[in-house]
């Protein structure tokens, strides 16, 4: 296996040489960002895609319930109110969509 080559301004070094002057990350003490998003009641995610027009709102609601689906709310533009992310995953494969997202984190 090949061994790397420590270069520090051009010139080839030892690792020792390389890492010489620099403090090591402490990656324990550090922060980092998480990628998924939780959808909240006060920050949903509102999706068109999976709504339906506005004079189908009464019965896409209805179907909604009759699911067991909890966290979609239905406004009465048709737009659909995520406030949990299974409940858009119930929703897509209740109408055999794929979430271009991947699913990524959803429980």
């Amino acid at each position: 296996m090949n061994e790397p080559i420590w270069k520090k301004n051009g010139k080839v070094v030892t690792k020792e040489e390389f890492r010489e002057g620099v403090e090591p990350i402490d990656w324990s003490a550090t922060t980092l960002p998480r990628a998924s998003k939780t959808y909240q009641e006060d920050d949903p995610l509102i999706s068109e895609s999976i709504g339906c027009m506005p004079h189908q709102v009464s019965e896409f609601r209805e179907s909604i319930r009759e699911e067991g689906i909890t966290g979609a709310k239905v406004l009465d533009s048709g737009q659909v109110a995520f406030t949990s992310k299974s409940a858009r995953r119930s929703l897509m494969k209740m109408f055999k969509k794929h979430d271009a997202d991947g699913g990524y984190g959803d429980g």
